[in-house]
C-alpha cells in the first residue's frame, strides 16, 4: 500500500452488528463506493461500543479481517508508514470518549497534514445528548444560557449515552478540532444554523441533502380514494429521537377526530 499510486482515505465510523442498521452507516457505504471510484483506497477505523475498542479494516482487501488497536496511539504507525491523504469523520456517536479521539486526531493532523472532512449526522458536537432532547425528553432548542444546559446534563437523561456535566469543556474540545477541519458537510440548513450558532468557524460548510434511498422500482404515492379507513405508516426507526412521540400525538388526534 505504501508503494501504491492510489490516495489513501481513512473513514471514522461505528461498528455495528450485522442485524443493526443506521442511516449514517448506509451513507458511509455509499461514500466508500464513491471514494473508490475516485481512485482512493479506503480504510475504515471502527469503534466497537461493546468492547470500547478501535479496529481498522478495508472493504478492498482482507475481507472479514480486522486489525485491533491497543489504543488510538497505534494510529501513529499507520500515519507514519503510509501517506494518508484524507480522514473522513463520518460518525462518533455511541463512543465512550469522543474527546479522546478528537484530541488524538488533532495531534496527528498537525504532524501529518492530511485533509479532514467532518460530517454532521447528529448534534454530538453541540451536546452529549446528541438529538438535543433534554432530561424531560423534549427538544431543548439549544438554550443560549449554557448554565441551563449544565443543569440539564446533571439530570438523568436516557437520550444521553455518555455522562458529561460541563458543556463548555465538551464544546471547547470540538472547537479545537474544527479549527483543523478542511471541509464540513451538513444534511440540512437547520443543522447548519444550529452548529454555526455555536461554532462560527463552520459557516462555510456545504449543505448536501440526502438522496432518496427508495428503490427506483418503488411504488409512487397515489392519493387514497374516499373510504372508511386509511392506512398510516411510520417509516424508519420508531423511537423518541425519530419522532415517535409526535406520531402518537397524531394518532390520538385522529382517534378524537374520526
Amino acid at each position: 500500500l505504501a508503494l501504491s499510486a492510489k490516495k489513501l482515505l481513512l473513514m471514522i465510523d461505528i461498528a455495528l452488528d450485522k442485524n443493526e442498521h443506521s442511516g449514517a452507516l448506509y451513507y458511509a457505504n455509499k461514500k466508500i463506493d464513491e471514494f473508490e471510484k475516485d481512485g482512493f483506497f479506503v480504510f475504515t477505523l471502527k469503534y466497537k461500543s461493546r468492547t470500547d475498542k478501535w479496529s481498522i479494516c478495508s472493504n478492498s482487501i482482507w475481507t472479514g479481517v480486522e486489525l485491533q488497536l491497543r489504543n488510538l496511539l497505534d494510529l501513529n504507525l499507520l500515519f507514519h508508514n503510509v501517506k494518508v491523504d484524507t480522514v473522513f469523520i463520518n460518525n462518533l456517536a455511541f463512543n465512550a470518549s469522543p474527546e479522546e479521539f478528537v484530541d488524538n486526531i488533532s495531534v496527528f493532523k498537525d504532524l501529518y497534514h492530511f485533509k479532514i472532512i467532518y460530517v454532521f449526522h447528529d448534534h454530538l458536537s453541540l451536546c452529549p445528548s446528541y438529538f438535543l432532547l433534554n432530561a424531560d425528553n423534549k427538544p431543548c432548542g439549544l438554550p443560549d444560557n449554557i448554565e441551563i444546559c449544565n443543569e440539564c446534563l446533571a439530570r438523568p437523561n436516557h437520550n444521553q449515552p455518555i455522562r458529561r456535566t460541563n458543556l463548555e469543556s465538551w464544546r471547547n474540545c470540538f472547537c479545537d478540532l474544527f479549527t483543523r477541519v478542511d471541509e464540513f458537510i451538513f444534511f440540512s440548513n437547520y443543522t447548519k444554523e444550529l452548529v454555526t450558532k455555536i461554532y462560527p468557524i463552520t459557516k462555510n460548510g456545504k449543505v448536501i441533502y440526502h438522496s432518496s434511498t427508495l428503490s427506483k422500482n418503488a411504488t409512487h404515492y397515489i392519493a387514497p380514494e374516499n373510504s372508511d379507513s386509511i392506512n398510516i405508516g411510520f417509516v424508519g426507526r420508531y423511537d423518541v429521537p425519530k419522532g415517535a412521540k409526535y406520531f402518537e400525538e397524531l394518532m390520538d388526534l385522529l382517534k378524537k377526530e374520526y
